[in-house]
């Protein structure tokens, strides 16, 4: 038995709740119900306007409503998205106080934002998260192998070496072997596939781009990776960065492929496994999908958390696109095929190496003087892109080449430039990658 069976951990009560909330998924329970939503909504909705200054700020300027009784009223306030959550980040301080913590998403739609969070308030999504595993028959005693990456460990002094060693044991007590995402060349994706063939962890977790890439690099662990045992790989992030890549999958590993639709800002709203349609978290969201007719098969996931949080999200504009919708006739989304998300670059190097875009992501989202950033590929070199308000002080600067050259040193040696906004790709999207490169395709 793992140490992670005993009762002292937090992760067994969490799996056997886990274990009755799938049950109760398919049971045909109340929490399908609109009604039950709506009575959710009443209790998130006066705890907003009460104590959230945001949302009372909407029902004192007339443009929502003071009580939430139909859905009618609930469609009457207005959408949330991450500029709000910017410009106006002290309009979602509590009055009755300040959060425990503060976390911070990676800014993969183009805006990062910061939020606070309470010791206690993600435990339902903490439950959520494991539902899809133990279908597939994850247990306690099984190993998950994640090739990932926290932003928090790239940093300097005694704090790195710190939140290493935490990371670590944190990993060790939820049986995770985790190894790092942002960079991968053929060399260490043969390390990883040995290690995934010696392991035989339940699961494979990584950013969909990476995944990819080691499938590549390693054809000739095809046959002993299918053989590992797999129960699912799990990409997240971003969708398959190629048309084959769920194809590959099916064919490196022999397993079920799982999917989140999820973020560090809204939580858990649903999972995908295989072809199936995505399973919803009725109790613990409302989902909408923003279109030009409410017949449309396709929208902007608006998300509505019906938990308690530190800060509640009501009709949240997160930036992907769902399609595949099927509605009821309030207009809640009750299940959808697939989620258009961002697609995360991987940058090809001089030295036959690649790089994660989330990694470059990561070394500028902790710096609050930079809003936005974007790495611009050109012939004559990289350049990073910095929408600040000033330019930074060079104790700034410094601190951010660190941070690069820990993720790979032709980085640490970009030309960085200040502007307004950011460069858009043809779609008008803006990237967190923008090649304008015409002859190499090496940095």
């Amino acid at each position: 038995m793992s140490i992670r069976s005993l009762p002292i951990f937090p992760l067994r009560s969490q799996f056997l709740k886990a274990q009755v909330y799938s049950d109760r998924l398919d049971s045909g329970s109340d929490i399908h119900c609109s009604a039950f939503q709506l009575q959710r909504l009443r209790t998130i909705w006066d705890d907003c306007v009460q104590d959230i200054p945001y949302y009372r700020h909407l029902v004192t300027g007339g443009e929502a409503p003071r009580h939430i009784v139909s859905w009618t009223d609930f469609k009457q306030i207005p959408v949330l998205d991450r500029r709000i959550l910017q410009e106006r980040a002290s309009d979602f301080i509590r009055d009755s106080g300040p959060p425990d913590s503060s976390l911070s998403t990676a800014g993969s739609t183009g805006q990062p934002v910061q939020f606070g969070q309470w010791r206690t308030g993600m435990e339902p999504v903490r439950i959520a998260k494991l539902v899809p595993w133990i279908r597939l028959g994850y247990t306690l005693d099984d190993a998950l192998y994640l090739i990932w990456g926290h932003a928090h460990l790239l940093g300097t002094g005694w704090r790195r070496h710190y939140n290493h060693a935490l990371r670590k044991t944190k990993d060790w007590v939820a049986g995770y072997r985790r190894v790092d995402a942002y960079s991968l060349d053929p060399k260490k994706a043969e390390a990883i596939a040995s290690e995934i063939i010696r392991i035989r962890p339940a699961g494979l977790i990584g950013y969909a781009a990476v995944l990819d890439l080691f499938c590549r690099y390693t054809p000739a662990y095809h046959a002993d990776l299918r053989a590992a045992g797999l129960k699912f790989v799990m990409p997240c992030a971003e969708p398959p960065p190629r048309e084959d890549t769920f194809d590959l999958f099916r064919s490196v590993f022999g397993c079920p492929i799982v999917q989140e639709f999820g973020g560090v800002d809204f939580g858990h709203v649903g999972f995908k496994i295989d072809t199936a349609p995505y399973v919803l978290f009725p109790d613990l969201n409302v989902l909408e999908a923003e279109s030009d007719t409410t017949d449309s098969g396709m929208g902007a996931a608006l998300v509505t958390t019906l938990y308690r949080r530190y800060v509640p999200l009501i009709r949240y504009r997160q930036g992907d696109v769902i399609t595949g919708i099927q509605r009821d006739e309030h207009g809640r989304v009750t299940a959808f095929d697939e989620q258009i998300g961002r697609v995360n670059d991987m940058i090809s190097l001089s030295d036959g190496g690649s790089v994660h875009s989330v990694a470059i992501v990561h070394c500028f989202k902790d710096e609050p003087s930079i809003f936005n950033v974007q790495l611009v590929l050109r012939d004559e070199g990289p350049t990073f892109s910095l929408v600040v308000q000033k330019e930074i002080p060079i104790t700034v600067e410094n601190r951010i080449r660190h941070r690069l050259r820990q993720v790979h040193p032709a980085l640490e040696r970009a030309t960085f430039e200040y502007v307004t906004d950011l460069g858009t790709n043809r779609a008008g999207k803006r990237r967190w990658v923008l090649d304008l490169r015409t002859k190499s395709l090496k940095l």
